[in-house]
């Protein structure tokens, strides 16, 4: 990786952790985060499904809130991926390194809604954060094998 590409990765990750930072502690009062965004298509779904009994819509939040953790923390995995693939030869310690980053900063994003105003924590919240990152990881591992992959056969035809 070139330093520009290492920089632009590097840009990318921390983009990514503002992201998350932004939308898992906003409070909505200054401007509306992700998840404000997610209440809204909440509120039409319900408006439509209103007659569902509530255990359907109770499995629906679940889910919800499983796929938003989830979702969040894939760009972070694959760019963290990405930056440790550089200085780290062996993938397991990548995704070991993965798992640990996604963990910790799963739990201390999750120590920080603590003390803000309208916010809740959830150890679920932290296990499909840390899913999500290890995934986001694993797509990159695979991303660097295949660019690896198309460069050699490339590489070979000329």
């Amino acid at each position: 990786m070139t330093r520009a590409g290492f920089i632009l990765v590097l840009l990318a990750f921390l983009f990514c952790l503002s992201l998350i930072l932004w939308g898992t502690l906003s409070t909505g009062d200054l401007f509306q985060s992700p998840a404000g965004m997610f209440h809204e298509i909440r509120d039409q779904w319900r408006a439509y499904w209103i007659h569902l009994p509530p255990a359907i819509l109770d499995n629906y939040r679940l889910l919800k809130d499983i796929t938003i953790n989830f979702s969040l923390f894939v760009p972070f995995g694959f760019f963290m991926g990405l930056l440790a693939r550089k200085y780290l030869k062996r993938p397991l310690a990548v995704l070991g390194l993965g798992l640990a980053l996604s963990f910790g900063v799963s739990r201390g994003i999750e120590f920080l809604q603590r003390s803000v105003a309208f916010r809740y924590t959830d150890s679920r919240d932290v296990t499909w954060n840390t899913l999500g990152g290890i995934f986001g990881v694993v797509l990159a591992l695979f991303f660097l094998g295949l660019l690896r992959r198309f460069l050699k056969a490339e590489k070979g035809m000329s």
